[in-house]
């Protein structure tokens, strides 16, 4: 690990302790609506989870655990969010080009959330050739290893977790309905 993930690591680590630090209530609460599919998690937490890294807005960050503690329970989140953070991580670090996502009210994934979908699906399907293929769309750049690596890390802590993705095929079936979104999700003003 190079010096650079490792300190990034530390931050992760030390978002993750503040949020639990801050939100004692999140040890036993989260949002519990009901999951459509693992790739609407896959997208919603590479939306939140960016948006934080992003911005370095903490609050983008307590959404997100808000999010997969509630479809996932609190343990479970917790090492779903690290693999998910350095996931995310990698990606905005190797990438050549600013990756858009799409703002939080959002009913519809953008195309690099897609991609991102697609990144997992290929992971744990161990389809290498189309993850490289995909990490080198959304980074736009040669350097995929990291990402296919990082991607591969969080594809399969999820198919560990009985959260098997399909790919993008399967999210032309559903959209994000808004009304579904808790309060603390949405935009805020």
């Amino acid at each position: 690990m190079s010096e650079i993930q490792h300190n990034e690591t530390a931050i992760i680590n030390e978002i993750l302790e503040k949020i639990n630090k801050e939100n004692p209530a999140l040890k036993n609460a989260g949002f519990t609506a009901p999951l459509k599919s693992p790739e609407q998690l896959v997208g919603l937490g590479f939306r939140f989870w960016m948006t934080g890294y992003r911005t370095r807005d903490i609050e983008f960050w307590k959404r997100s655990w808000d999010y997969f503690a509630g479809h996932l329970g609190v343990e479970t989140a917790r090492s779903t969010i690290a693999d998910l953070a350095f996931w995310v991580q990698t990606v905005h670090q190797s990438a050549d080009r600013d990756i858009e996502v799409a703002p939080w009210e959002s009913d519809h994934f953008n195309s690099n959330e897609r991609m991102a979908i697609t990144m997992i699906a290929a992971g744990q399907q161990s389809a290498c050739p189309a993850l490289a293929a995909c990490a080198y769309a959304l980074i736009g750049g040669d350097d995929v290893e990291p990402v296919v690596t990082a991607t591969n890390k969080f594809a399969h802590h999820l198919l560990s977790n009985d959260l098997t993705l399909q790919g993008t095929a399967s999210l032309a079936a559903w959209q994000i309905e808004p009304q579904n979104l808790p309060e603390t999700l949405k935009a805020t003003g």
